[in-house]
């Protein structure tokens, strides 16, 4: 939440943007790389038309690492859909040469669909090991029958993702849980 923490009435206003969301994780990546002498580039991948999530290469001598993030304004099918074929085309842009990350960011405020309550199981393949903890907040996660995991490994055979969901995000101004917003992460190494 630190991240994103001075933008909180962005977040609070249904989710930051793509580009911005994006930017910032890039930017602090960037500063993180500067303090250890290791320089990056940061380069903005133009939209298509057939995109909608933004996309970011981080690039060091040989070393690339491709960032795309994505709002679920809804967690439904055609979103998740769209965050794969997003996946499809940073793919064909890998360089042969060096090593090349995939790093996916995403985040989502519960709503009562079910694509919602489904999100978290997706994301991870099975549900969140604290999904108790989600039901006390009144967030009823539900299984879902396939996942972000199987997807990225049947279309793209990429395996060994480290998936991780943040939540409840807590305020440092007063401690207060934020429960309805989600951050998801995956990050892939490409061989």
């Amino acid at each position: 939440m630190l991240l994103c923490e001075q933008h909180y009435p962005t977040i609070h206003s249904r989710g930051m943007q793509e580009d911005h969301l994006a930017k910032t994780l890039c930017r602090r990546i960037a500063a993180n790389c500067a303090q250890q002498n290791t320089p990056v580039k940061i380069t903005h991948i133009d939209k298509s038309q057939h995109t909608s999530q933004a996309i970011f290469c981080l690039q060091h001598e040989q070393s690339c690492i491709w960032v795309i993030a994505h709002h679920f304004i809804s967690a439904n099918k055609a979103r998740r859909d769209a965050l794969l074929n997003t996946i499809d085309q940073v793919k064909n842009k890998f360089s042969t040469n060096g090593a090349n990350y995939l790093m996916v960011i995403a985040d989502h405020w519960f709503d009562r669909s079910k694509a919602s309550k489904e999100l978290p199981a997706w994301w991870l393949g099975e549900l969140p090991e604290n999904h108790l903890e989600y039901a006390a907040t009144g967030i009823k996660l539900q299984y879902c029958e396939n996942s972000f995991t199987e997807s990225v490994k049947q279309r793209f055979h990429l395996t060994n993702g480290s998936m991780s969901i943040k939540h409840p995000f807590v305020r440092h101004d007063n401690q207060s849980s934020v429960l309805r917003y989600i951050f998801l992460t995956a990050i892939y190494k490409i061989d």
